[in-house]
């Protein structure tokens, strides 16, 4: 479950983490591998193509079985590229997504969102 401190650990001991859901709208799951430097298949669904960088940090794919299965065999297959990827998507879930520049850009829209309010209210 997010938050268990065990699960960095166990994420880094894999070489892929395959994500076939179209139920989790954000992929914080994802996230959670990316962190750990594990290269993500994942559905091509919900915010996922926002989050993995076809390619470079992970493979999306059509949500069929046949897709799925193929691309966690091509990095199994290919551990530089598999290496590679979650090395990108460590890089990028640090970079992109850590708590403090999540926080201050909810601030600034929070911020935005009152100054257009009070503009609305004071006229």
């Amino acid at each position: 479950s997010p938050g268990d401190a065990r699960l960095p650990g166990l994420l880094a001991r894999t070489t892929v983490f395959a994500f076939p859901s179209d139920v989790d709208t954000f992929g914080y799951a994802v996230l959670e591998a990316m962190a750990a430097g594990v290269a993500v298949v994942a559905r091509r669904s919900a915010a996922v193509p926002e989050i993995v960088v076809e390619g470079e940090t992970g493979l999306l794919t059509d949500g069929s079985d046949a897709s799925l299965i193929a691309s966690v065999e091509k990095l199994l297959d290919d551990p530089g590229l598999a290496h590679r990827m979650g090395e990108a998507g460590r890089a990028r879930a640090l970079s992109k997504y850590n708590a403090e520049l999540t926080t201050a850009a909810l601030v600034e829209v929070l911020l935005e969102a009152k100054d257009v309010f009070d503009a609305r209210a004071g006229s």
